[in-house]
């Protein structure tokens, strides 16, 4: 129980990645493939995926080199080609 309540704070509440994000965790580079309840898949940079339980990534330093300033749905400045089409 109290991993699944760890899982659940880890995904909802900390959410260091999205899929897609770049990250580096112990000195290795990763790609976020496949986000679950209670575990992430990486895509390692040699193409090998590895699965690893959010209790293990709750106790390690994620640096997220993807994560932006701003939520990814906000768009501040429109595409230049959109203007073609008003």
């Amino acid at each position: 129980m109290q991993e699944i309540l760890l899982a659940c704070i880890f995904l909802f509440v900390k959410h260091p990645y999205d899929v897609g994000d770049r990250v580096d965790i112990d000195t290795k580079s990763y790609t976020v493939a496949k986000m679950a309840l209670l575990s992430t898949n990486f895509k390692r940079t040699d193409g090998k995926f590895v699965w690893i339980g959010h209790n293990i990534l709750a106790t390690k330093v994620i640096e997220n080199s993807a994560y932006p300033p701003f939520p990814k749905w906000v768009r501040l400045i429109p595409s230049p080609s959109i203007w073609r089409y008003l």
